[in-house]
C-alpha cells in the first residue's frame, strides 16, 4: 500500500483499502485458507431495501461483520449468506407517490397490476444496488452473489414448504391479537409503518339515539368517540348510581345522564325541552332498544339474546 497522509483522510483510507482488497483478493483467501475448518454459519436478518443505508444500519452492519471476522480469526469456515428484505407497503407507497396513485383502487385501471409490480421491483433494484455499494465501502464481507431475496420464488416457496412442514409437526396455533389497519391500503401495519404516518388529529364524537323497544318516540341517547363501531356494538352501558333524566323534546322523549343535560341540548341545539322522570341507572338495567343497524344488518335481525341490544351497568368513574 501507498504511503498515507499525515493527515487522517478516511476517503482516502477507504479507497486504499479497498483497491488492496480487490487486487489481492483477501475475501477469496480468507475463505480458501479456513475451507478445512468447523462450519460456523451466518444467515443475515435481512434489511429492507425500500430506502437508502442510514447510521443505524451501518452500526448493525458493522457488529455483524465483527463476529464474522472474530470466527475466521478463530480458524472456522465461515457461511455468511447476506440477505434482502423486498417486500412491504412502503415500496408500493413510493410507486404510488410517483406515479400519481391516490387509490389502492386505480392501480390496476391507470397503471395495470403487471406494470405496477415491475415498477416496484426497478425501485427496489435501485436501492439495493446502493446498498450493496454501501455495505462493500463500509467492509462488511458477505457473500452477496448468493444472497437471498425475499421477492424470489424460491425463496417465497421455501418458506410455504417450512411452514408446511410446521403445521405438520403440530407447531402452528391459531390466534388472535389487535393490527392498526391503513383505511386506504386496506392492509395490516408495522409498528413502524404506524410511525411513519403518525399524526395529532382531531377526530369528531357524535350522539345517537337508539329507540327502546314497545316505547312510542322513547330513546336513549349515547355518547362515543367511535362511530364507527356502532355497527357491531351489543349493549348501551349506564352508571349504576348515576342519576338518568327523561327529557320531552318536541314529542321525542330522550334518556340523557342528568350531570350532561344543558351540555347534550347544546350540542343539540335543542333549545326547548323539559324534564319528566329522574331515575338511577341501575333500574335501567335490561332495557332493550332496537339496533341503529337493524334493518341493514342481518346479524342484529337473527340474534337478540338477553343482554343483546340491551342496557348494561357499568362503572365510568374515570
Amino acid at each position: 500500500m501507498s504511503q498515507l497522509p499525515k493527515r487522517y483522510d478516511p476517503l482516502v483510507v477507504e479507497k486504499e483499502v479497498l483497491d488492496f482488497w480487490n487486487k489481492e483478493k483477501v475475501y477469496d483467501k480468507t475463505l480458501e485458507l479456513r475451507s478445512s475448518g468447523p462450519k460456523w454459519n451466518f444467515l443475515e436478518g435481512p434489511p429492507t431495501t425500500n430506502g437508502f443505508m442510514h447510521v443505524g444500519h451501518a452500526r448493525g452492519r458493522a457488529m455483524k461483520d465483527t463476529q464474522i471476522r472474530y470466527m475466521t480469526m478463530r480458524g472456522y469456515d465461515v457461511w455468511r449468506r447476506g440477505g434482502w428484505d423486498m417486500q412491504g407497503l412502503p415500496v408500493e407507497l413510493e410507486v404510488e407517490k410517483k406515479e400519481g396513485i391516490v387509490e389502492k383502487g386505480l392501480i390496476g385501471s391507470d397503471v395495470g397490476m403487471d406494470v405496477f409490480v415491475q415498477k416496484c421491483k426497478d425501485l427496489v433494484d435501485f436501492y439495493l444496488e446502493r446498498w450493496v455499494d454501501d455495505s462493500i465501502r463500509l467492509g462488511l464481507w458477505l457473500d452477496y452473489p448468493k444472497a437471498y431475496q425475499t421477492r424470489k420464488d424460491d425463496y417465497i416457496e421455501h418458506v410455504w414448504h417450512f411452514l408446511k412442514l410446521a403445521n405438520e409437526k403440530g407447531l402452528l396455533g391459531r390466534g388472535y391479537r389487535v393490527n392498526p389497519t391503513c383505511p386506504r391500503c386496506v392492509t395490516a401495519l408495522s409498528g413502524h409503518e404506524v410511525s411513519q404516518g403518525y399524526a395529532t388529529k382531531v377526530d369528531p364524537s357524535v350522539y345517537v339515539k337508539f329507540q327502546l323497544v314497545d316505547k312510542e318516540n322513547e330513546y336513549l341517547v349515547i355518547w362515543t368517540t367511535t362511530p364507527f363501531t356502532l355497527i357491531s356494538n351489543e349493549m348501551v352501558s349506564v352508571h349504576h348510581k348515576y342519576k338518568y333524566v327523561k327529557l320531552d323534546v318536541g314529542g321525542e322523549f330522550w334518556w340523557v345522564v342528568e350531570d350532561l343535560v344543558e351540555t347534550v341540548m347544546e350540542k343539540a341545539k335543542v333549545e326547548s325541552y323539559s324534564k319528566v322522570e329522574t331515575l338511577v341507572g341501575k333500574k335501567m338495567l335490561g332495557w332493550k332498544y332496537r339496533h341503529p343497524f337493524h334493518d341493514e344488518v342481518p346479524f342484529h335481525q337473527e340474534h337478540d339474546e338477553k343482554y343483546m341490544h340491551a342496557v348494561v351497568t357499568g362503572r365510568h368513574d374515570c
